[in-house]
């Protein structure tokens, strides 16, 4: 035998002659052995599916989704108010329902050479308009939160 036929070859220091020996036989499992282990893994398999079940049920019933009713003021240009709010709410997923409780054409900010729309104020008759018909509607049991604004 050569050490070229992909036998393990040991040589030993003290002697000048190599020996050659066949490495021993992998060691193959029987067919319950085979059994056993895929029984075993299907097993570790559903608990770990049965327990993700389980928690994503537990999420459900402790997370309500989230309705946010805000009462702020409207800019036709910039980001105030309800303008930023509803964006800023709804990009996180959140259910928004905007009460505009005036309208202005940009933010009354000393950058800007003038503010209009002071005539679009809502009174406080119109905003309790605007509520009742939400009350009637039912759709005030529905909110989770109230943001309210300028």
């Amino acid at each position: 035998m050569s050490p070229d036929d992909g036998d393990e070859c040991v040589s030993s220091s003290s002697s000048t002659s190599t020996s050659c020996e066949a490495p021993p036989p992998p060691r193959v499992a029987s067919e319950s052995e085979n059994d056993a282990e895929e029984t075993q893994e299907h097993t570790m398999r559903d608990d770990a599916q049965q327990q993700q079940r389980q928690r994503q049920q537990r999420r459900g019933q402790r997370r309500r989704v989230s309705r946010v009713l805000t009462c702020q003021s409207h800019v036709v240009r910039g980001y105030v108010g309800n303008r930023c709010a509803a964006f800023a709410l709804q990009s996180l997923g959140v259910e928004c329902d905007v009460l505009n409780t005036l309208q202005f054409s940009n933010s009354r900010s000393p950058f800007y050479k003038a503010c209009t729309g002071a005539a679009s104020i809502l009174s406080s008759a119109d905003v309790d308009d605007l509520v009742d018909g939400m009350r009637r509607n039912g759709f005030l049991c529905d909110y989770t939160h109230l943001l309210t604004g300028y």
